[in-house]
């Protein structure tokens, strides 16, 4: 970002409390320990923080201007620095989305906006790797899909960037329309609609139409991204004036999925089919769910006008992300599938089940944390995971959480062996089990929800068995927000 202090206080309907309306900030910041010279400070109060109590004398020495909210302490800012520009706004989240809103307006690129219940990153990264052979492509950093993090992606927006690759996260209602309404997408993808964030959202109806905001801002103009095989998503599809383009495996998709095999080791196999064009795809991540990844970022690409062959070979280029269905391989051919970035109970389904279809010999064992922000309806959902264990014919299933004695009564009720159920009380327990317990050809899958922090049983596991170095380097996932 590059703008006047004039222009910065228009975007944000502020009041200049002092300095000089011509002074320039290059680039935002909202973290006084990364600021860098020159930047604008925007000094936002969350549920555990304020941002206005680490507005130091480094951090006004630095900066470029301060944006602040009503209950700041002018008079100290003043006596730190008597001519740095200062404006004072009634909500520095909004005057955050407001200034970003503004920037990427007076820029040309055409903005793809991503969200859905699951599959968000990886499409995010399809899309991006695809459109990215023949475009220069701003995406986000880490997991920025939120009301703090959108804005910091489009602030970084440059004149060189043609297309920008963006992801909206969702716990309540009205989260995606503001993300929409700073960002005034192009074109809009929802990859699916399912069970998630029922703690807020009470039912899959409410989860549709908060999702489906993204296609309510949508123009005559802009384009939507449909998945065909998703009856709500169609839904909300048909009150859109955007223009369409389908995906999915339905013979009716516009862009499908042709020849399906059994899933392999690692990856995934198909036929992409686009009008009249087919093509063949290997993906490096296990399950058919990565195939419905890949047909929304084909779709996609194809309103980018990218031919099939650059679609095809973006999707063989592209590597899952850390912690979303990553495959790592140990001595004694054991096979990891980390995917511990998050959890519902559609995403739990699909990872059970692709633990279960994978080929090869080896016995097949999840190691599970609690699914969170479910609301009245985990004990139902948890319990349908521990029927789920059985009816995959795990070989065993590692447990941590509240319920995860839920989870191990359901499953023993629906036939699983009591020795083949274990509940650990912490991530040390569970690498410790592990380690004792696993043999040679083992597919472990690990996953929870981001609040259980899977990753570190993981992580431990690798320590006790001295490979971490030796295997695919594991980088921890974003916190959320």
């Amino acid at each position: 970002m590059n703008l006047t202090i004039e222009e910065i206080l228009k975007a944000v309907t502020g009041q200049l409390l002092q300095g000089a309306l011509e002074h320039r900030a290059q680039g935002v910041s909202t973290d006084s320990r990364t600021l860098k010279t020159g930047e604008l400070f925007i000094a936002l109060k969350g549920e555990h923080f304020d941002g206005h109590d680490f507005i130091t004398e480094t951090v006004v020495g630095k900066a470029s201007g301060l944006i602040v909210g009503r209950s700041c302490n002018v008079q100290k800012l003043v006596s730190l620095r008597k001519d740095i520009p200062v404006i004072q706004v009634s909500d520095t989240l909004n005057a955050l989305g407001d200034l970003a809103r503004t920037w990427t307006k007076k820029n040309r690129a055409t903005i793809v906006a991503i969200t859905g219940s699951n599959g968000k990153t990886t499409t995010r990264e399809m899309t991006a790797t695809i459109v990215a052979r023949s475009h220069h492509v701003l995406k986000p950093e880490h997991n920025w899909n939120n009301l703090i993090g959108l804005p910091l992606t489009l602030l970084r927006l440059r004149p060189d960037h043609e297309v920008a690759v963006v992801e909206m996260g969702m716990n309540r209602k009205g989260e995606i329309k503001r993300l929409a309404q700073i960002a005034q997408p192009h074109i809009g993808v929802i990859t699916n609609i399912s069970a998630a964030h029922l703690e807020h959202l009470r039912t899959l109806q409410e989860v549709a139409q908060a999702k489906g905001e993204l296609f309510d801002t949508l123009t005559a103009e802009s384009h939507a991204v449909v998945n065909i095989d998703d009856p709500l998503i169609v839904e909300r599809a048909q009150r859109c004036p955007a223009g369409k383009i389908t995906f999915g495996i339905s013979a009716q998709a516009q862009v499908t999925a042709l020849n399906i095999p059994p899933v392999a080791h690692n990856e995934t196999h198909f036929t992409l089919q686009i009008g009249d064009k087919r093509i063949p795809i290997m993906l490096r991540t296990p399950g058919t769910h990565s195939i419905y990844n890949a047909l929304a970022a084909a779709a996609t690409a194809t309103l980018l006008h990218m031919s099939p062959e650059e679609i095809q070979a973006g999707l063989n280029q592209f590597r899952p992300f850390p912690g979303r269905m990553e495959t790592i391989r140990i001595p004694d051919t054991i096979t990891i599938i980390n995917d511990t970035y998050n959890a519902n109970p559609t995403s739990m389904h699909i990872a059970l089940k692709t633990l279960a279809q994978l080929s090869g010999p080896g016995r097949r064992i999840a190691v599970l944390g609690d699914m969170a922000e479910l609301g009245d309806a985990s004990q139902d959902f948890h319990h349908q995971v521990g029927s789920l264990i059985k009816k995959m014919d795990l070989s065993a299933a590692v447990l941590m959480g509240p319920h995860a004695h839920i989870v191990k009564e359901s499953a023993r009720a629906h036939g699983m062996r009591e020795e083949a159920l274990y509940i650990a009380e912490n991530h040390e327990e569970i690498a410790q089990y592990l380690d004792e317990h696993v043999q040679a050809n083992d597919w472990i899958l690990f996953k929870g929800s981001r609040t259980m922090q899977m990753e570190k049983s993981l992580e431990q596991f690798l320590r006790l068995r001295s490979t971490a170095a030796k295997v695919i380097p594991f980088t921890k996932p974003a916190p959320l927000g």
